[in-house]
């Protein structure tokens, strides 16, 4: 089962929030929930680290397509619910 631990609403010009889940008992940090720069709507973006070379990497890769959509939808929705009570 896959949950959330933690989701911060940020207000920062791409990033919108900040998430830790529990995969299965595997705590994944640093996912987020960042906004399309042409107001199209939002992706989850997984954990990413600078490499040597000054680009980014993700750290965090899902299996399949089906995990990533799951995810992505837990993730997101939990924005969307979020964002309301604001």
């Amino acid at each position: 089962m896959i949950k959330i631990i933690d989701m911060r609403l940020k207000d920062f010009e791409t990033t919108k929030a900040y998430v830790d889940i529990d995969y299965y008992g595997l705590i994944i940090s640093g996912l987020k929930v960042v906004a399309l720069k042409n107001g199209g709507g939002f992706f989850v973006s997984m954990p990413r680290e600078k490499g040597k070379n000054e680009k980014w990497y993700d750290i965090v890769h899902p299996s399949s397509l089906d995990i990533k959509q799951e995810i992505e939808n837990l993730i997101l929705n939990k924005f969307y619910d979020m964002k309301k009570l604001e």
